[in-house]
């Protein structure tokens, strides 16, 4: 993928600079080509005229041209030659002698000569000289010339060969100059005698042929050249544009993942034959399976096979074959599978929370309840409670010591002890939930709770192991001081049971009361305090009530320890956990954000 991502991102870059090159390299071969069936037409053409005049100088010498007129007929015979328009001898400065063509005797070609004159007519096309395109399509004749010299230059220096080729060429054209001088041509080069133009002229058509062969050439590779860079563009923004649409489509993809991971809902979607197609993690889960992918739904919810799914099902209880997990509810809606297939999605959703929620809702509205109702109590209690505490003082104390209206006068007052108490916690869940915050050494805060229970932990073999990781906390002192003495206390009476079993079990053992572990240790945000004990434990069955008012397991419990502590924890929005173990012991979690 991340290869895939790369070559996405500069693969409209890199389509640029393959169209650059190629682009560059056909406008650079255009312009080598442009001009070469020209070239060729040219060259041609100019090796034909060299050919036409050497035989015409062979003819010359072979020949008996005595006159003018055989001379014209001469020249006449050999523009009867495919293209050859006209035969024509013209001097150093390009005046034409004679011609083929009469009209053309006088007339100055353009010939390559030093003492060449200017053409009169730019019709004349020279390959020894360099033309533009636009002489060319002016031009009617494109002319070959041959240089005739009488005299040459000095042949000392020169190899035996060349001079040898000098001297048959010197040879050759002494014998046309005499010819030529006798037809009274000499006479009319005035500078340098000897020195003559032999001059064939052929039709421009097939140089112009291939002129515009090759403009035709170079407007296909211009408009092949054009379409290459207007594809690039195009594909470019395409490419640009794909990019664009594969980036949102990963992004929604990655998206959709999440959604489908983090969501709380079992998705799955199943066919025809109620085959799931797909399944996101969280139905895998609440179907206790792994790769639910080909396999049939009902064989994890039997109700599915009698349900109808031609109108969407709407809240629809259904329970997963053995599983004791009833609160799964069923939702359904049709989909396309594969663009071809017709499907149903179903969404499963947990109700646990929601009815654990509700649970802690109901219980908190009778909470209020019942302190609305028990501060009201508790008050018309008190002050006739604060009597009969008194009454009973003073019986206790007018009572002889060791008789039976002593010992009643003392029950009495632990009862009426045991009953304020009871006022007294009843206020307490009564009473709004205002705290005093300030830092706190949680470990002299534990330590101060576990002193004022020392006497009681020592009675019983109790002993307690610190490990507390947390130096300062913010919370309401006195509060929290409440929770861990209640704990503590349960703790301490769930350990003396264990020590009393021991004891009846074995005297050995007698003097192994347990132990209570504290540890604190932070987790992000929140401090967490563990408190475990050794005892005997609770049953789980009894687990879900313990938070509850006026439950207990104790003899002499009122009920309300527990609710007391939940209410103060939650005032610091904090949160309780319990798990116990029968005949292992309890472990309450007590959680706390850090303030700040």
């Amino acid at each position: 993928m991340p290869m895939q991502k790369l070559f996405l991102k500069i693969a409209p870059y890199l389509v640029l600079l393959i169209v650059f090159f190629i682009a560059s390299s056909l406008l650079v071969w255009d312009i080598k080509i442009s001009k070469s069936n020209t070239f060729i037409a040219t060259f041609l053409m100019k090796e034909k005229g060299h050919s036409v005049l050497q035989t015409f100088e062979s003819n010359i010498i072979a020949s008996r041209v005595d006159s003018r007129e055989k001379f014209n007929e001469l020249l006449l015979s050999y523009t009867e030659q495919e293209n050859v328009e006209f035969m024509a001898v013209a001097d150093e400065n390009g005046k034409i002698l004679i011609s083929s063509i009469e009209e053309l005797i006088g007339k100055i070609l353009p010939l390559k000569s030093p003492k060449a004159l200017a053409a009169d007519e730019k019709i004349y096309i020279n390959p020894d000289i360099p033309f533009t395109s636009s002489q060319l399509h002016q031009a009617k004749y494109f002319i070959v010339q041959k240089h005739i010299f009488r005299s040459f230059a000095a042949e000392n220096g020169m190899h035996q060969d060349m001079r040898h080729g000098m001297h048959k060429m010197k040879r050759r054209n002494t014998m046309i100059c005499n010819k030529l001088e006798r037809l009274g041509l000499m006479q009319s080069v005035s500078s340098s005698p000897g020195s003559l133009f032999l001059i064939i002229g052929f039709d421009i058509k097939e140089v112009m042929e291939a002129k515009i062969l090759d403009d035709k050439k170079s407007l296909i590779n211009l408009i092949a050249f054009t379409v290459l860079i207007l594809l690039s563009i195009l594909s470019f923004i395409l490419l640009k544009k794909y990019q664009k649409f594969y980036q949102i489509i990963e992004e929604s993809k990655v998206y959709f993942d999440g959604l489908m991971t983090t969501i709380p809902l079992g998705i799955l979607t199943i066919d025809q034959n109620n085959v799931i197609v797909t399944a996101n993690p969280v139905a895998e889960n609440m179907l206790a399976t792994k790769n639910l992918i080909g396999k049939n739904i009902c064989d994890y919810i039997p109700s599915i096979a009698f349900m109808d799914f031609n109108r969407p099902v709407i809240n629809s209880p259904v329970k997963l074959i053995n599983s004791q997990n009833d609160s799964l509810e069923l939702n359904s809606f049709s989909i396309i599978l594969d663009n071809k297939r017709k499907g149903i999605g179903i969404i499963l959703r947990d109700l646990k929370e929601i009815q654990k929620l509700q649970e802690e809702l109901n219980r908190k509205d009778r909470l209020a309840s019942i302190g609305q109702l028990a501060a009201g109590i508790a008050h018309e209690i008190r002050n006739p409670l604060s009597s009969i505490k008194g009454f009973a003082r003073i019986f206790e104390e007018n009572a002889d010591e060791g008789s039976e209206e002593k010992t009643l006068a003392q029950i009495m007052n632990q009862e009426i002890l045991r009953v304020d108490k009871v006022i007294s916690d009843l206020l307490e869940i009564s009473k709004p939930n205002s705290l005093s915050l300030r830092p706190v050494s949680l470990k002299k805060l534990v330590e101060q709770a576990q002193n004022s229970l020392i006497l009681q932990a020592k009675e019983n073999n109790i002993r307690f192991v610190n490990d507390i990781w947390i130096d300062e906390i913010t919370l309401d002192h006195d509060r929290i001081l409440q929770v861990l003495h209640n704990i503590f206390i349960n703790a301490i009476e769930a350990m003396k049971s264990n020590t009393a079993n021991t004891d009846a079990a074995d005297g050995e053992n007698a003097e192994r009361g347990g132990t209570i572990y504290v540890k604190a240790w932070q987790e992000q945000d929140c401090a967490l305090l563990s408190i475990q004990d050794t005892g005997q434990g609770i049953p789980q069955n009894m687990l879900s009530q313990l938070f509850t008012p006026y439950y207990t397991t104790k003899a002499k419990g009122t009920g309300l320890g527990l609710v007391i502590v939940q209410k103060i924890i939650e005032a610091h929005k904090g949160t309780i956990k319990v798990e116990s173990k029968e005949h292992e012991g309890t472990t309450f979690t007590l959680s706390f954000p850090f303030h700040k």
